[in-house]
């Protein structure tokens, strides 16, 4: 809040999201849409914060996502009150209606992992991959 006010901004509220970790700025909120990168407000106008807040006190069970589009990762992690971390793609997908065709086919933690409210859950997802079940452990470093 202090940055922002040194650029001419107020934070008019701060709306809490589980996350994996507390306070970590998620987004900003300007009129009740997202601010992306480059964005200009006017001076004096006021912005949201969302913030992360980790609840250590609260357990979820993590959903199984594999065989799910992006889309539908992102409504069962709302409902699960879980955070969505990296998306890995097998072949980076062309266009963002192509990406919206891609399916979950690993994910980690794995689905059934009991874990703190707003855990980050990273997946791995392609068009033509099926979906690894037994896998246990994945994002060693070579993927990256």
């Amino acid at each position: 809040q202090t940055n922002l006010a040194s650029l001419g901004f107020k934070a008019d509220s701060v709306v809490y999201r589980p996350y994996e970790f507390d306070d970590e700025v998620l987004e900003l909120q300007y009129k009740g849409s997202v601010i992306d990168s480059g964005f200009k407000i006017p001076d004096g106008d006021s912005i949201v914060l969302v913030v992360g807040r980790c609840d250590t006190t609260v357990r979820r069970t993590v959903p199984n996502l594999l065989g799910l589009t992006i889309g539908e990762v992102e409504t069962v992690l709302a409902n699960h009150e879980l955070s969505l971390g990296l998306e890995s793609y097998d072949i980076e997908p062309p266009t963002p209606e192509e990406r919206a065709t891609y399916k979950v086919y690993s994910q980690n933690p794995v689905a059934g992992e009991r874990v703190y409210r707003g855990k980050i859950v990273n997946i791995k997802l392609s068009q033509t991959r099926k979906t690894d079940d037994d896998e246990k452990l994945f994002f060693d470093e070579e993927f990256f």
